[in-house]
C-alpha cells in the first residue's frame, strides 16, 4: 500500500527508516480525537502515529522542533503568558500523545500510547517528526531580517517565532515617521536616560545600542557583543541600568543571576538559560575577573550546544540573547574583551547610591509605560529604516554585522558610533599581558626550559611578589588554571605548553624556546 501524498513519510525515508505498510487514521466521534491503528512492527506503528501527528498538529500548533529536541507550546491563561517546555521523558510525550489522538490495535482501543512505542518515538531523530520548528515565544513585536515590523500574534515560521503580545496596547508607528514623530520619540528616549552618570558619549552610545539590541536582533543576524556595565563605585545605577534594557525587551519578570566561575559551571548555566532563550540575560555584581572559553564560544558562534546534566542527550540551542554584567571596575580577559561593549557611569560623587533620580521609581515607571517606550523605538528605527538604514563607521571583527545595524542606528541619532570606547578594555587587557610578560622572564631566569608543576610556580610568585588582577589565591589549582588559559600562546621569546602528568592526573608546564 502507497502512503498517501500528504502523509509527510519523507522525513522517515531521509532518515532511513523502513516505508510503512500500513497507515489508518480516522476520526472517532465519540472523542473528536483522530485514532490511529497499530497495524505491523514498531516502525510501522510509529510511522503511523507521527503522520498522524503531524496532521492534528497543523491545527493545534502545539508541538515543534527546537534544536536537537521535541518541545511542547504551553499556555498560562491565568497569567496571560506562554513559554516552550522540552519534552525529555516517554511520560510527557505520553501525555502529548493521548490529548492529541487516540490508539487502537486489535479491535480495540487503548487508554493510551503503548509505552513502548513511546519509547521509540523519542529515540528517533528529531528531524523525523518533521514537525514545525520554533526557537522561542516573545511578547513584544519585532523587527524581521527584512526591516518589516511584526505586529500579528501567533506562529512566523520563517523566523521560527511565536508571537503573544498580551495585553499590549502599541500606538500605531508610522512607516516613514514623520519630524516631530521622531523628535517625540527620541526625547522620550533621552528622558529614560537622563539620570544616569555616563563617563562619555561613547558609553551612552553603547547603552543606547543596548536598548535597541534585542529589538534589532532580526536584522544584525549575527553575534552581539555583551553589554559591560562597570562603574568606580556601588550604586552608580548599573543594574537599574540593565534591568531597564531587559523590561523594554520583554514583560517576564527581570532576574539577576550571580557571577559563574569556571567553564563547567558556564556549561551548565548557559544550557539552563538557553533553554529559555530570553531577550536578555543580566548577570549582576561580578567580583571576579571575567574570563570564559565557553562563553567567548557562545557569543561569537551563536550556538550553544552541550550534554545534558545527568543523561547522555546532547542539546542545541541558538543563541539570540544579549548578555549584560554589572561589576565595579571589572577585570575583563583579552579573549573577551573582543566580545564586550563598555558601558561605564560615574556618579562622582562619594554616595552615588543617594542621588535622587527624577523618577523615584524608573524601573517601575517604564514597566507601567512600556508601550509608549516601545513605540518611541520602533518609531526610532521606522527612521532610521526609511533612510535607507545607514550603516555604522566602526567595524570591530566578529561583531561587524552588530557595529553596521546598532552603530548605524546610534550615528543616525546623534549618539555617536557603538564601541568607540573599546581601547579602554584592550589597555585594562594589555596590563594583564605585562603582568604575564614579566611572569615569563622570572620563570624563564629560574627554571629555563625544564618542565614543572603548579606547586613549583606558585612559589615563584609568591617569592617574586608578582600579582595578577583576577588571581586571588596562590594555590596551584588557581595557579594552574592561570597557566593553562595561555596554552602555546607566545610572550617573551617563548612559547608556553601544558602537557599531562600521566603519574598524578594533573597537568605540567614548560617554556619552549623560540629561535629568533
Amino acid at each position: 500500500m502507497t502512503p498517501p501524498a500528504n502523509s509527510g513519510l519523507h522525513g522517515f525515508k531521509s532518515a532511513g527508516l523502513p516505508t510503512p505498510v500500513v497507515f489508518s487514521a480516522t476520526a472517532p466521534v465519540a472523542t473528536g480525537l483522530t485514532s490511529v491503528k497499530l497495524i505491523g512492527n514498531r516502525h510501522q506503528q510509529a510511522h503511523a502515529t507521527v503522520a498522524a501527528l503531524r496532521t492534528v498538529n497543523k491545527a493545534k500548533l502545539r508541538l515543534f522542533q527546537r534544536g536537537t529536541g521535541l518541545i511542547r507550546r504551553i499556555r498560562n491563561d491565568n497569567m496571560n503568558t506562554q513559554r516552550l517546555e522540552d519534552i525529555t521523558t516517554p511520560d510527557m510525550l505520553a501525555m502529548e500523545l493521548a490529548q492529541m489522538l487516540t490508539f487502537e490495535q486489535g479491535g480495540r482501543e487503548l487508554e493510551g500510547p503503548p509505552m513502548t512505542l513511546v519509547r521509540h518515538l523519542l529515540s528517533m531523530e528529531t528531524e523525523a517528526w518533521g514537525l514545525p520548528r520554533l526557537e522561542r515565544v516573545v511578547d513584544i513585536p519585532f523587527f524581521d531580517s527584512q526591516g518589516m515590523l511584526v505586529q500579528d500574534n501567533g506562529y512566523h515560521p520563517e523566523v521560527s517565532i511565536w508571537l503573544d503580545t498580551g495585553t499590549l496596547k502599541l500606538s500605531p508607528v508610522s512607516d516613514r515617521p514623520t519630524a516631530s514623530e521622531l523628535e517625540k520619540a527620541q526625547a522620550l528616549l533621552n528622558e529614560l536616560l537622563q539620570d544616569f552618570p555616563f563617563d562619555s558619549r561613547a558609553s551612552k552610545a553603547n547603552a543606547v545600542a543596548a536598548i535597541l539590541t534585542p529589538h534589532l536582533r532580526q536584522l544584525i543576524g549575527g553575534p552581539v557583543p555583551f553589554a559591560l556595565l562597570s562603574a568606580s563605585m556601588p550604586g552608580s545605577g548599573k543594574t537599574l541600568l540593565a534591568q531597564l534594557v531587559a523590561a523594554l525587551a520583554s514583560r517576564a519578570p527581570v532576574g539577576l543571576y550571580p557571577e559563574v566561575r569556571g567553564d563547567d559551571e558556564w556549561r551548565k548555566r548557559l544550557l539552563g538559560i538557553l533553554r529559555g532563550q530570553p531577550a536578555v540575560v543580566i548577570f549582576d555584581n561580578i567580583n571576579s575577573a571575567l574570563d570564559s572559553g565557553v562563553l567567548a564560544n557562545v557569543l561569537t558562534s551563536g550556538v550553544f550546544q552541550d550534554r545534558a546534566l545527568g543523561g547522555n542527550q546532547t542539546e542545541s540551542h541558538l543563541n539570540r540573547s544579549l548578555f549584560m554584567f554589572t561589576a565595579n571596575n571589572p577585570s575583563v580577559s583579552p579573549e573577551l574583551t573582543r566580545r564586550a561593549s563598555l558601558i561605564r557611569l560615574n556618579a562622582g560623587v562619594a554616595r552615588p547610591q543617594n542621588r535622587i533620580f527624577s523618577c523615584p521609581d524608573l524601573l517601575a515607571m517604564v514597566q507601567a509605560q512600556r508601550a509608549d517606550y516601545l513605540w518611541a523605538i520602533f518609531t526610532l528605527i521606522q527612521g532610521w529604516l526609511a533612510t535607507g538604514k545607514p550603516q555604522g563607521t566602526v567595524t570591530e571583527g566578529g561583531m561587524r554585522a552588530y557595529c553596521q545595524v546598532a552603530g548605524g542606528f546610534t550615528e543616525t541619532f546623534g549618539y555617536g558610533p557603538v564601541l568607540a570606547n573599546a581601547a579602554d578594555l584592550t589597555e585594562q587587557a594589555g596590563h594583564e599581558q605585562e603582568e604575564l610578560l614579566a611572569f615569563i622572564h622570572v620563570w624563564a631566569a629560574r627554571f629555563g626550559t625544564t618542565t614543572v608543576t603548579a606547586t613549583q610556580l606558585a612559589q615563584l610568585i609568591a617569592d617574586e611578589g608578582l600579582v595578577f588582577d583576577g588571581l586571588t589565591t596562590l594555590h596551584p589549582t588557581g595557579v594552574g588554571k592561570l597557566v593553562k588559559r595561555y596554552r602555546d600562546a607566545v610572550l617573551g621569546g617563548y612559547q608556553v605548553r601544558v602537557t599531562p602528568d600521566p603519574s598524578n592526573k594533573r597537568s605540567v608546564y614548560s617554556l619552549e624556546a623560540l629561535s629568533v
